[in-house]
């Protein structure tokens, strides 16, 4: 999974989470509602119509964050909504590697720093030798080793 699909995906799916969540409570409210409507008196015609055009409401209410979720799902490639588990599953496995490797890529920049410096101090080392005697000095070197 890709940085920017993570980072993508996560504000996506804390939406999701809210948007499950106001959708819960809406149903919660509407089934108060319909049960208050239920047993309000039939003669109480004020009350029954307040009643519902709150329940109206609430039912748009319900479809328009049906509809925002069931966007969400599709940007998320979820065909439901228990898929978005494996998405929140991946996007934690996701970030457990991120942070594997950017420790792996400290510790290997400091190795690379004390690689570069210890070249750079060899360089300068090299400088003070004179090229004929390093030539005869390797030249000493191979004819012990073969």
């Amino acid at each position: 999974m890709e940085t920017s699909y993570l980072e993508a995906a996560k504000p996506e799916l804390e939406k999701y989470d809210v948007l499950t969540k106001q959708i819960k409570a809406a149903i919660k409210t509407r089934k108060e509602l319909q049960a208050e409507k239920k047993a309000t008196p039939i003669l109480n015609v004020l009350k029954h119509r307040e009643l519902t055009s709150r329940i109206e409401d609430l039912t748009e209410q319900l479809e328009d964050l049906r509809s925002e979720r069931a966007i969400i799902l599709m940007y998320l490639d979820c065909e439901e909504s228990r898929d978005t588990a494996e998405v929140k599953k991946r996007c934690t496995a996701a970030e457990t590697m991120l942070e594997k490797l950017e420790v792996s890529e400290a510790k290997y920049s400091y190795a690379l720093d004390d690689a570069k410096n210890a070249f750079a101090d060899l360089q300068e080392q090299a400088k003070d030798l004179d090229a004929g005697e390093l030539y005869e000095a390797r030249l000493a070197i191979r004819n012990e080793k073969e």
